[in-house]
């Protein structure tokens, strides 16, 4: 009995062989183009874990990530509660502050250009509009943050455009410089960010308004029911 069933499984498992290798071949080009996906995973997502393995090791470049002495969570600790811990904390907070800042400010106005956008009849005015608020996504980042240095203060250290009209306002001290501050590092840094990704990020936005079919005809008025009329006679 131990050597037919034992014969039986090995025939069975053939068999599901046979029958997943036909699946595979009958839709061989579905697994083509799997791979690009299946290569950038193992690139990009699974070979860069062993780079995990630095963290908790005394590491030297002569004895390689698997030769090096294994620390456990020695810089761990060194980093949460040693003696350089109040940087750590500082720059955690500081991403942390940022990114509720940009949910609060940042995240809505993709959604408001969208509306905005939506509602211009001209399609040359929009398409130009459109243009304009998505361009900053596409020019470099060091174009981008020279500008934002030209004006806020330029290469002299004096006064750039926007300060100027925010002292004129009143909105800010005369002494104020926005990019020698601190506490304005913020503020700075979520209004570029709003003005970079604002225009392209509006495109799937826009997209799903103009999916919304418009409404073309009104809905019947409700009538009460001739059973409901003859009860109440």
């Amino acid at each position: 009995m131990g050597f037919f069933g034992k014969t039986h499984s090995l025939q069975e498992l053939e068999r599901r062989q046979k029958g997943v290798l036909a699946t595979i071949i009958k839709d061989w080009q579905l697994y083509v183009l799997l791979l690009p996906m299946v290569a950038f995973f193992f690139l990009w997502r699974y070979l860069p874990m062993g780079g995990i393995l630095v963290a908790f090791k005394r590491y030297k470049v002569t004895e390689g990530v698997m030769g090096s002495e294994f620390a456990g969570f020695y810089y761990f600790r060194e980093l949460f509660f040693g003696a350089g811990s109040g940087e750590f904390w500082r720059a955690f907070r500081n991403t942390f502050m940022l990114n509720i800042y940009g949910l609060l400010f940042a995240f809505p106005v993709p959604i408001i250009l969208a509306l905005l956008f939506s509602e211009i009849r001209s399609v040359v005015y929009r398409t130009a509009a459109q243009t304009l608020s998505y361009m900053p996504n596409f020019i470099s980042e060091v174009i981008i943050t020279t500008l934002i240095i030209l004006i806020t203060s330029n290469s002299h250290g004096s006064v750039g455009l926007v300060t100027r009209v925010l002292q004129a306002l009143g909105l800010i001290s005369e002494q104020t410089k926005l990019m020698f501050e601190p506490a304005y590092f913020r503020s700075v840094y979520i209004v570029s960010d709003i003005w970079i990704k604002a225009g392209y990020g509006s495109i799937v936005y826009f997209a799903a308004i103009m999916g919304i079919p418009p409404a073309t005809t009104r809905p019947p008025e409700w009538t009460a029911p001739q059973s409901w009329t003859r009860s109440a006679m």
